[in-house]
């Protein structure tokens, strides 16, 4: 069964959310310790476009090897991706930056 493009980006949307949140959640990790972790699920050339994806929109800064978290989190918990599309919603009532 072929995949609908809905389908496909559905799936493209959790891998960018997984991936971007594993690097928040680190605040900066070498690319090559986050992909041996991911391997097994997502092809290179996919985790290299998922990579180009994130630091094209901003959200995460490549320095050499190193990932970097530059993205908004929530300003009272710190979690993140925070933004409208994410639906994060604090405990404490922080708003996404």
């Amino acid at each position: 069964m072929k995949a609908t493009s809905q389908q496909m980006a559905k799936a493209l949307t959790g891998i960018l959310l997984a991936v971007s949140e594993a690097i928040r959640s680190l605040g900066e990790v070498p690319s090559g310790h986050l992909y041996a972790r991911v391997m097994k699920y997502l092809p290179l050339e996919a985790y290299e476009a998922v990579i180009g994806i994130l630091v094209g929109s901003g959200v995460v800064e490549k320095r050499g090897d190193l990932l970097v978290w530059k993205g908004a989190s929530c300003k009272a918990c710190g979690a993140g991706p925070c933004n409208d599309a994410s639906g994060h919603a604090c405990e404490r009532g922080g708003l996404a930056q």
